[in-house]
């Protein structure tokens, strides 16, 4: 996860204190993207890819740790798809975590396709 400014925040993902740059946990490479939040609110975090085509199909994979919580929690993997122009087109959800934490490490592959807008 390339930090090219040094901010600690990871570059080309959407700007939160609530995702940073981390060296802890790391499923391959040197860092990994780690969300920490205290306050109970929900938050997204954005990965915006380019010049992708209608009618192909992207593998998509996602790694998450959820280490033990006494915090009730949702967590999502989505692919949201998005016309030229940047307006939606739809949301797919590719895996949903919910509970209480601990659950552990999880590895979640999923093809999507990308349908003909128009």
């Amino acid at each position: 996860m390339l930090d090219a400014d040094g901010n600690g925040r990871p570059d080309s993902w959407s700007n939160s204190s609530k995702f940073t740059r981390s060296s802890a946990e790391v499923s391959s490479g040197g860092f990994s993207g780690r969300h920490f939040s205290t306050s109970n609110s929900g938050y997204t975090i954005s990965q915006n890819v380019l010049n992708l085509t209608a009618g192909s199909t992207y593998s998509f994979t996602g790694w998450a740790n959820i280490p033990p919580t006494n915090d009730a929690f949702t967590f999502k993997f989505e692919g949201k798809w998005r016309d030229a122009s940047g307006n939606d087109i739809r949301t797919d959800t590719i895996k949903s975590y919910t509970g209480r934490g601990g659950q552990g490490v999880y590895l979640t592959r999923r093809n999507l396709e990308i349908g003909d807008s128009g």
